[in-house]
């Protein structure tokens, strides 16, 4: 076995269709275990070992913390693991979307304040119960979420990038635009991994109300970050979100890690929330998902760039005025970091 295509061929006791998705170091397919007389289908991630003894050793930590919260509310249960060959194996079951194809290319959670709710609330109970476990996720995103046809019954998957140790050194893991910007940078600040999950969360929060990415990094460079640090209630403006949750995610997104909201705290805030949205203005002039050709997929950071105001100019107005180097270097001063560290 030389190459990550399995289709059509009997690997172990399981027969393996078609590929689900494919990556330079691993790909998913559709299976079946031929051993039993009405298999359910699963969907198996082939990873090809790592050639020196440390990345193996993180391969296969990711089926240790996998299995460890297998059975946690809305975690993706790991059927069975194994190893052949160059390569190692786990066995899933099969899942009819993740959230990015509902959120970005479906839209089903568009200016539906009950569906978000629920779908998130499951979110939500599954990284808390993990958390309870000892079990940090460090690369939440949609892709990495799946649901079913309607959008809930939720499973979190792929902990590939998962920690025991709450407090980590190993910075610049995970998807740039769902990292915290304590987290962004490799080896070089050290970080609650927990805290760093709760930024993510906030961030799969927006995608889900808006359609769309706050921003592309949490860094000084990034432009819709700093107006965010120079302006928190923007949103309101730009994707006329409510006020709630406008306040929420000021709460969720503190440069601060210490203070960020808890998860429990999140969940009772979604709860008590009536609406994520403001009322339409009009038929025409009211906040919008945005048409296909106008998001933007990075395959390597999956990260979407979407504007909600078609003029540009009447974008920036809305967004005022860029943020001062003397607010980001007090910013990131709460965070230990300097402004000259980060440029560097």
């Amino acid at each position: 076995m030389d190459s990550l295509d399995f289709s059509g061929e009997l690997v172990s006791h399981y027969l393996f269709s078609s590929v689900l998705g494919a990556g330079a170091s691993g790909s998913v397919h559709k299976a079946v275990d031929i051993t039993m007389e009405k298999s359910p289908t699963y969907a198996i991630k082939c990873v090809r070992k790592k050639s020196d003894s440390t990345r193996l050793s993180r391969q296969r930590t990711e089926v240790v913390n996998h299995d460890s919260v297998t059975l946690c509310p809305n975690v993706l249960t790991l059927c069975d693991t194994f190893e052949m060959d160059d390569y190692i194996f786990l066995v899933l079951p099969f899942c009819e979307k993740d959230m990015f194809k509902a959120i970005f290319k479906e839209r089903i959670y568009w200016r539906n304040d009950a569906l978000i709710r629920k779908a998130f609330t499951e979110i939500l109970d599954g990284i808390l119960s993990c958390h309870k476990t000892g079990i940090f996720h460090r690369d939440l995103k949609p892709e990495n979420i799946m649901c079913n046809a309607k959008g809930t019954s939720i499973k979190i998957g792929d902990f590939g990038l998962s920690t025991t140790r709450r407090r980590c050194g190993d910075g610049g893991c995970g998807t740039v635009p769902y990292t915290s910007p304590e987290c962004l940078y490799k080896n070089k600040f050290c970080y609650d991994a927990a805290l760093a999950d709760i930024w993510s969360l906030g961030i799969i929060l927006f995608n889900m109300v808006t359609c769309a990415c706050p921003w592309e990094e949490a860094h000084p460079k990034d432009r819709d970050f700093t107006a965010f640090i120079s302006n928190p209630d923007q949103f309101l403006q730009t994707y006329r979100i409510s006020e709630p949750l406008s306040v929420l995610l000021h709460r969720i997104w503190n440069p601060t890690p210490a203070k960020r909201m808890s998860i429990p705290a999140i969940r009772q805030a979604i709860q008590d929330m009536d609406t994520f949205y403001q009322p339409r203005r009009s038929s025409h002039a009211a906040s919008r998902p945005l048409k296909e050709q106008e998001v933007l997929v990075d395959s390597e950071q999956t990260c979407v760039n979407v504007a909600p105001v078609a003029d540009e100019k009447e974008r920036d107005k809305e967004k005022g005025p860029r943020v001062s180097v003397d607010a980001l270097e007090v910013m990131f001063s709460r965070l230990e970091v300097t402004l000259y560290d980060l440029v560097q």
